[in-house]
């Protein structure tokens, strides 16, 4: 099976072809907070199995790892959007972000990791203390 993806301005895009790759994890490393303000969800497949298509995305080396071994993480030049990371700590593997897949069915969470670092979850705040904007396509932008 392949699958398609790409960035979010669509400068970047790549097929990954693995049969094997529909269990995802989640992510709670620094690493990945700050590229996402959270959590990062992530398909991990062999690094030759991910074609770029259209674009050359850029790499970061990230030499603050939990490991202590770098890990290049590939992205967007132009939206800035995070694609996939390749660790040091495990040669030849790379972990997609699933948001950047076309077609996200089929997939299921495996295992969440570093949940020590994990963000409290988000709970929104007592109706009437603060506004709460609901967007729909076709709404006006800001409709309280």
């Amino acid at each position: 099976m392949v699958r398609t993806g790409g960035c979010y301005c669509q400068a970047i895009r790549y097929e990954l072809e693995d049969d094997s790759a529909h269990d995802f994890s989640v992510c709670y490393c620094e690493g990945c907070k700050y590229a996402s303000s959270s959590h990062s969800m992530n398909l991990r497949t062999d690094t030759d199995k991910i074609k770029v298509t259209k674009g050359t995305p850029k790499v970061f080396l990230d030499t603050k790892t939990l490991s202590g071994k770098p890990m290049k993480r590939k992205f967007c030049g132009d939206c800035g959007n995070s694609l996939w990371s390749e660790p040091s700590a495990a040669p030849g593997k790379a972990f997609v972000k699933v948001g950047t897949l076309d077609d996200k069915s089929g997939l299921k969470l495996l295992v969440e990791v570093f949940c020590s670092n994990a963000l409290r979850p988000y709970e929104p705040m007592p109706k009437g203390t603060t506004p709460q904007l609901t967007f729909a396509a076709g709404s006006a932008p800001f409709e309280a």
